[in-house]
């Protein structure tokens, strides 16, 4: 977790990875808007703090599936 590794942003692989996914699979989520990425110059990272939080439950995201269309995240409404 980023708290503990003072990380805060991860690869879209360490990303997919904590999610159980292969490489390929962790680009494809994130190509699919299911992992949220941000662009730093040339690289795709994962916010971290973010992640955790998806990953903890604490968030979700509704997956779109229009090629246009962008992921959208919110809060847990529970």
């Amino acid at each position: 977790m980023a708290s503990k590794t003072g990380d805060r942003t991860y690869s879209v692989v360490q990303a997919g990875a904590m999610a159980g996914l292969g490489r390929q699979g962790s680009y494809r989520a994130a190509k699919m808007g299911q992992i949220p990425t941000i662009k730093l110059g040339s690289k795709l990272r994962v916010p971290a703090i973010l992640w955790d939080r998806i990953l903890d439950g604490q968030v979700f995201t509704v997956e779109m599936h229009s090629a246009a269309a962008k992921p959208i995240v919110g809060a847990r409404g529970d």
